[in-house]
Parts: C-alpha cells; structure tokens; sequence
C-alpha cells in the first residue's frame, strides 16, 4: 500500500510541474519516483534544442539521465513514440544499454535523419531502468522532444557571361534581353549552378524558373524588367514578386517585351 501511494504521489507531482510551465521556453526538468525508499530516484532533463542537416545523419542529446541511487542503474531504450508531426523525420536508435553509477549523470544520445521536406513534431522516449533491487520504465512523455525543422533559405540569381553587376556588395545584377529565345543559367550564392532562366519571346514574353538541382524548391521570386537600364537593386523597383511559391519550376507571362533589362532573382529553400 505504501508504495502504491508513493506512484500516485509521483504522477500527480508530474502533471502538476508540467501544467505549470507549459508556457515557459527554457529547459524543464522533472523527478520521477520509481521505488520506495527517498533515495531511489531518477531525474529526467528535457527541453533540448538541436539543428540538424538535411540528408545526413546527426547525433542529438535526447535526455539527460541522473542516478540518484546508492547502487548502480542500467538504462536501455524501450521504444520513441511522435505525439504529432514529425514526417519525414527518422529516428535511428540511441546508443544504448548506458550505465549509470551512483549519484552520476549522463547524456543520452539518438541519431535522426531529416530529408528536405521534414516538418515539426513532438516524440517522447521510453526507457527500461533496472539496478539489483528492482526495476522501472521511465516514460517522458509529459516533457516531449520538440523537433523544429527550419529550412534554411538561400538567394538565387540568373545572370549569362558579361552581365551588369550591382554597385553595391550583393551577388548577382542584371543583363540585357535583345528578344527571342534565351537560356540563363541560375547560380547560388556560392557560385554553383543550381537551374535554368528560360525566356521565351514572341506576341508575348514568358519568363520561367526551372530548378535542377535535387531537393531545392523555390521559395520567393523577384523579377525587374525595364526597357530603361536598371540603375540599383533597389526591391521597390521589382516588376513582380511572387511570394510562397514552393515548386521547382514556376512561369511568368509578363505580355509584350521584345528587348531590354531584366534582373532575376529568387530565393530558395
């Protein structure tokens, strides 16, 4: 009966420092009792932040673990369970089983591989602790591994040999269209070819981005046509912006333009 109550005792402290900082943004640390004497204790750390790189595998620091017992506790991972999100994220184990001695903490360690498309989600852990008197599962379910997936964006310019370059220090500049048809290359902001500027004249002019390269999609576009010379970067002065597109290729129609300046540029992610 005794220890019956200590475990209600535990769960009802559990919930209760969870409701209570549920709108704090900082690491959360909580205590869970899993057997009767006061020094048979296991701490759990969570509120863990990791940026990982698309495509590759990356360790994280999944928990901090901390033996407060007098003897020694085995740890071995039992199971990941996502609470919501988190497509496109795999999780490739923990390096486990971790052995604990007295009074000592450890990081916890799994490996994930995020794809370009990964989106945000929560996981929790469980875990199968065991030391010469007993055992227990440690559940981190009430403090979940938040998983955020940002997508790191990356500035795009179209330009063929001999192109007019910005006076100021940014990449990229513009370039003069006689008419007809013509193909640009698009380059990244470090110099490597990432697609194709595809200009198609006639009754009307037809402007397209085309993506070539695996995983990259387009994220804003900022296009300036004038028959006048572009004098600055100025994004004021774009002709068009279109915002949120997410395709690997996307047209403009952008009506009768036989010759003149034009300054491509995109961001993608």
């Amino acid at each position: 009966m005794k220890r019956a109550m200590l475990l209600i005792i535990a769960v009802l402290t559990v919930m209760a420092v969870d409701a209570s900082i549920r709108s704090i943004n900082e690491s959360r640390a909580f205590t869970v009792v899993i057997t009767e004497p006061e020094n048979s204790l296991i701490s759990y750390e969570c509120g863990i932040e990791a940026k990982l790189r698309p495509g590759y595998w990356s360790a994280v620091k999944v928990a901090q673990l901390e033996n407060r017992m007098q003897e020694e506790v085995i740890i071995n991972y039992s199971q990941h369970l996502w609470i919501e999100g988190g497509e496109g994220i795999r999780f490739i184990g923990i390096d486990a089983p971790l052995s604990l001695q007295p009074l000592e903490s450890q990081e916890v360690m799994g490996g994930f591989i995020v794809d370009e498309h990964s989106t945000n989600g929560k996981l929790y852990f469980v875990f199968s602790a065991t030391w010469p008197n007993g055992s227990a599962v440690i559940k981190t379910g009430v403090c979940p591994l938040e998983v955020e997936v940002k997508h790191n964006s990356m500035s795009v310019w179209a330009f063929p040999e001999g192109h007019h370059k910005w006076d100021d220090e940014s990449r990229g500049g513009y370039f003069y269209y006689d008419g007809g048809s013509l193909i640009v290359p698009i380059y990244s902001n470090r110099d490597t070819q990432i697609g194709w500027l595809q200009i198609m004249g006639g009754e009307t002019t037809t402007i397209c981005y085309n993506l070539t390269s695996s995983g990259y999609r387009i994220d804003k576009i900022n296009l300036m046509v004038k028959v006048d010379e572009i004098q600055e970067n100025n994004p004021d002065n774009y002709t068009y912006v279109v915002e949120n597109v997410d395709r690997e290729s996307f047209c403009i129609d952008i009506g009768e333009f036989s010759e003149g300046y034009i300054a491509a540029h995109a961001v993608v992610r």
